[in-house]
């Protein structure tokens, strides 16, 4: 495992980059290898926000490899931040699993391990109230689309576009 936590570049910036390795053998499948590999910046000023992160799933043989981006910006008006995300997930390419006669026959339990490919688009809008030093409440609407004929990131195929409204309190202990 590889990881270089959050680094300070002068007063504003952050960076992260962060991956494993690791190879092992699984139920007599040899050679089960898996990399990931992530790497992020955010610009902080303490008023506008910015988060820029993308991520690389590969696996040589259960798993299908992904490619993940995602921007965030936000802008703090004192306890209130508004925020804007975009979101992109696509498989780059399928396991050999995915097409095989276990995959056939059970499609909903193949896709809900990830042997199916994935492709998805998702937008985010919200606003976070930081309500105390350690609790904030936040209201987002998250919007996915450009599935593909996949599931995206859910269980089951959801059709073609996706709207989840969420209501959620954060709180550190």
């Amino acid at each position: 495992v590889t990881s270089v936590p959050v680094a300070r570049l002068g007063k504003k910036y952050f960076w992260k980059i962060a991956g494993f390795r690791m190879g092992t053998s699984l139920f007599g499948l040899n050679s089960l290898n898996i990399e990931f590999v992530s790497i992020g910046i955010r610009y902080d000023d303490g008023t506008w926000a910015c988060d820029i992160e993308f991520a690389k799933l590969d696996s040589s043989s259960i798993m299908d490899p992904y490619d993940i981006g995602a921007v965030t910006l936000s802008r703090k008006f004192y306890q209130w931040v508004p925020f804007i995300g975009l979101g992109v997930q696509y498989t780059t390419d399928e396991s050999p699993i995915a097409h095989s006669a276990f995959a056939q026959a059970l499609p909903p339990l193949a896709d809900s391990i990830g042997l199916d490919a994935t492709t998805q688009d998702s937008y985010t809008i919200g606003v976070r109230y930081n309500w105390k030093p350690s609790t904030s409440l936040k209201l987002q609407l998250d919007y996915y689309t450009n599935f593909d004929g996949t599931r995206g990131e859910f269980l089951t195929r959801p059709g073609d576009d996706v709207t989840i409204i969420s209501f959620v309190i954060d709180a550190v202990f």
